[in-house]
């Protein structure tokens, strides 16, 4: 008399198929996570950016800035510039103005998730945009970091640019399924620019560094 063969239990069935998912998760995981990483970020960093060029946008056409708004400049008796006096009241409600901006925009739904086809976390053109697509959640920084740089690059002869940037730094926090990881987002934004003409040596050691966040050593590019 045979004996019939003796039926795999369902929970031996079921553990074999939780460590083969598990097996495949890990493989998968392992391989695929660096790509999804970076891609998640530069996505991420599109997303803020727009934030911030919205915000940045917004306030200078809210506050009709111009150069002559910000900026003083201080002539000696042969009327050669000798300094430049920046307008730190001004300087700091515009300052104040854009990081609420920022924040107003980040707090929006509109740049709190995005999706992403795990096709194009394979780095395969044929998969690229294609696949179930995996969501993430984004978590902005309680606060921005703004503060503002000066620029001068030659314009020619006996002539110099001088602009007035607004670096805007946040923290990221993308938060997926399994995995979270953060991203330092900065951006730099110009506020105002104008050709200085004549000589202006002494500009760069003369510029008032009152105001909250700019910089009195200035960034000279040939």
């Amino acid at each position: 008399m045979k004996m019939g063969r003796r039926r795999s239990s369902p929970i031996k069935k079921l553990l074999i198929i939780i460590i083969i998912i598990a097996v495949a998760f890990i493989a998968i995981d392992g391989c695929m996570w660096p790509s999804i990483s970076n891609i998640s970020e530069v996505y991420a960093q599109n997303i803020a950016e727009k934030a911030f060029n919205n915000a940045v946008d917004a306030a200078l056409a809210e506050n009709g800035i111009s150069y002559s708004q910000l900026v003083t400049l201080q002539k000696d008796d042969s009327s050669q510039i000798s300094a430049i006096q920046t307008d730190t009241v001004k300087m700091n409600q515009l300052k104040a103005k854009i990081s609420d901006k920022i924040m107003e925009n980040l707090s929006s739904s509109e740049y709190s998730e995005f999706k992403v086809p795990i096709g194009t976390f394979t780095g395969s053109d044929l998969l690229m945009g294609r696949g179930p697509k995996l969501s993430f959640k984004l978590q902005f920084a309680e606060g921005v970091l703004t503060s503002y740089e000066n620029v001068f690059e030659s314009a020619g002869i006996n002539q110099t640019l001088h602009r007035i940037m607004l670096k805007v730094t946040t923290t990221v926090y993308l938060v997926s399924s399994w995995h979270s990881t953060s991203v330092e987002i900065a951006s730099s934004y110009l506020i105002a620019e104008t050709v200085l003409v004549g000589s202006v040596p002494n500009v760069y050691a003369n510029i008032a560094a009152g105001a909250s966040g700019m910089s009195g050593e200035a960034s000279h590019a040939e």
